[in-house]
């Protein structure tokens, strides 16, 4: 019994280092003048599946958040959301043009692959007024 409880916690650790997703970074910056996107989330869409996290001030990781701990490689269709500020009479002011915020539209496609870069900058154009 000892040997099994053994083997069984050193498999554990086995795959536990052996993930098979991959922890990113970037910012989402205006292209115009190089300032950060206050907020929203950022989407990550292939075939394989869809992932989405966070991002405040610019920054973003798909690591050490509870939703989001990395995603697997592949090729990846990617957009933004929630980029939008509310108005004190209830509406919305649009932070970036609607094409960053389309899935079909988007312009961004990053490669995710192991030994492939872990840092993705995403600069977006604000809407016109």
């Amino acid at each position: 019994m000892k040997h099994y409880i053994i083997l069984t916690l050193f498999l554990a650790l086995l795959t536990a280092g052996c993930s098979n997703r991959i922890l990113i970074k970037g910012t989402v910056t205006y292209e115009d003048d190089g300032s950060p996107v206050r907020h929203g989330i950022i989407h990550f869409d292939s075939d394989k599946g869809s992932y989405s996290s966070t991002f405040t001030n610019g920054n973003y990781k798909t690591g050490g958040e509870k939703k989001v701990q990395g995603i697997p490689p592949g090729q990846y269709t990617v957009w933004l959301s929630n980029v939008h500020d509310s108005t004190e009479e209830g509406g919305i002011v649009r932070r970036v043009s609607s094409e960053f915020c389309s899935r079909k539209n988007s312009p961004f496609a990053f490669e995710v692959k192991k030994g492939g870069p872990k840092r993705f900058d995403l600069k977006v154009t604000k809407p016109a007024e």
